[in-house]
């Protein structure tokens, strides 16, 4: 009882699997996980809001392995629950407290859960001979409508069980750390004060600004979401302004008018931000003219003069679209979903053109 049967193996590209190399093997892999704070890091399994991943049962014959079950969990995985499941097998005399048979003279003990949208489930039992003075298990693993039941199992194997489990489980967390930071690395060059504006810069996929604006955010402009870090650590949440409004943009720090209060932020600590479109999405051509017109700095005027509408329209598309949400059915400007993305972007990109137009005029 004391040689093991089953073994955790945990592959390259990161499956996790609980196996006896002949018969089965079970590969919990793909986890994502979701917190309380969307930009949060997890300091412990407490810090988990929503857990993701691929579980799937494999069985050997024909000389191959041959998947017979697979589920995503979502909304009730158990893996957790199965780690829980066998710390208490651990950590508890079953003489003290499970259910005995006189007749046989076994202590038995069973601890499952069976998921509603029939996902991942399990049921573990636990059995103590008082005579033979043995301990074994059972063990029943199951994805979607099929399951497996192994009702012999030693304390090795569930040891190796419980490795790869909690292994799987502390790589999650690990998995969503390392995201979580590294698309805080990446907004730390995506944000940038110029011409006391705040522009939110286009990156390529390795970081690196490729000198195009998404966004510009003028003093005065109110957001409808605006979440920045309180500095420069990653154990801190983010914290959250909403209806914020830009008071200064200046050397890459930014003053926001908050239901705090004043709030000096840098714009390396910010995480997401969405402007407020307010009335400008029944706004006609002209009066997104005349606004975007109040907005532009000295530079861009020059721009505006000098250049030609269709090289104003590559660079100033994007920000103008987002300024005036070009594509709300408010506008009018931009045909329904009937139409491809193509011929939408067209439609948006003329409006742009004739927004430019009417700009350069008036600047003559």
């Amino acid at each position: 009882m004391h040689e093991n049967n089953f073994y955790f193996v945990r592959t390259s590209d990161n499956q996790f699997i609980w196996t006896d190399h002949q018969n089965y093997k079970f590969v919990w892999e793909n986890p994502k996980i979701q917190t309380f704070d969307y930009y949060m890091l997890l300091n412990s399994e407490k810090d988990i809001l929503y857990y993701y991943y691929n579980f799937k049962i494999y069985q050997f014959y024909g000389g191959d392995w041959k998947k017979i079950a697979a589920t995503y969990a979502t909304d009730f995985p158990c893996v957790q629950l199965l780690s829980r499941a066998i710390y208490d097998f651990m950590e508890t005399d079953i003489t003290d407290y499970a259910e005995y048979n006189k007749k046989t003279r076994i202590y038995h003990e069973m601890l499952d859960n069976w998921s509603p949208l029939g996902e991942d489930f399990f049921k573990l039992e636990r059995y103590f001979h008082t005579e033979l003075l043995q301990e074994w298990y059972a063990i029943c693993l199951g994805a979607g409508k099929k399951s497996i039941a192994i009702p012999n199992i030693n304390f090795n194997d569930l040891l190796e069980l419980q490795d790869c489990v909690d292994s799987f489980i502390a790589y999650s967390c690990e998995l969503h750390n390392k995201e979580k930071i590294q698309a805080r690395e990446f907004n730390k060059k995506k944000y940038i004060c110029k011409n006391h504006k705040l522009y939110v810069q286009e990156l390529d996929k390795q970081g690196n600004p490729t000198g195009h604006y998404e966004q510009a955010i003028c003093i005065g402009d109110k957001f409808s979401s605006f979440y920045a870090f309180p500095d420069d650590t990653y154990q801190k949440n983010c914290l959250e302004y909403p209806d914020a409004i830009l008071l200064q943009a200046e050397y890459n720090n930014i003053i926001l008018d908050t239901y705090q209060g004043k709030k000096n932020i840098s714009v390396q600590n910010i995480q997401y931000i969405s402007n407020d479109f307010n009335d400008k999405v029944t706004w006609n051509i002209s009066q997104m003219a005349q606004e975007f017109h109040k907005s532009l700095s000295k530079p861009e005027l020059l721009d505006f003069q000098e250049k030609a509408v269709k090289s104003l329209v590559e660079i100033y598309a994007d920000m103008i679209i987002d300024r005036y949400a070009i594509y709300r059915s408010e506008h009018e400007l931009v045909g329904s979903y009937e139409f491809s993305h193509e011929e939408r972007e067209k439609m948006a990109l003329s409006a742009v053109a004739k927004i430019i137009s009417e700009i350069k005029q008036n600047l003559i």
